[in-house]
């Protein structure tokens, strides 16, 4: 099993309507993350999303700045 170290930029907390804990919303250069701390689960990932400068969440949306 290949274990990987990530650097990310920030932690950011998005409140989900159905869910009564936040994700966690955040990147490095290469991806873009939302975790479940709770369940510790990743949420989503993507990988077409790269150069992210700085983002903002407010409640259920994320704001991203390249």
């Amino acid at each position: 099993m290949q274990t990987s170290s990530y650097k990310f930029q920030k932690l950011l907390l998005i409140w989900p309507s159905t869910v009564d804990s936040p994700f966690v919303f955040t990147w490095n250069n290469q991806k873009v993350f939302v975790f479940d701390p709770k369940r510790a689960e990743v949420i989503l990932w993507n990988e077409d999303i790269k150069g992210v400068k700085d983002a903002k969440c407010l409640k259920t949306d994320v704001f991203v700045h390249f």
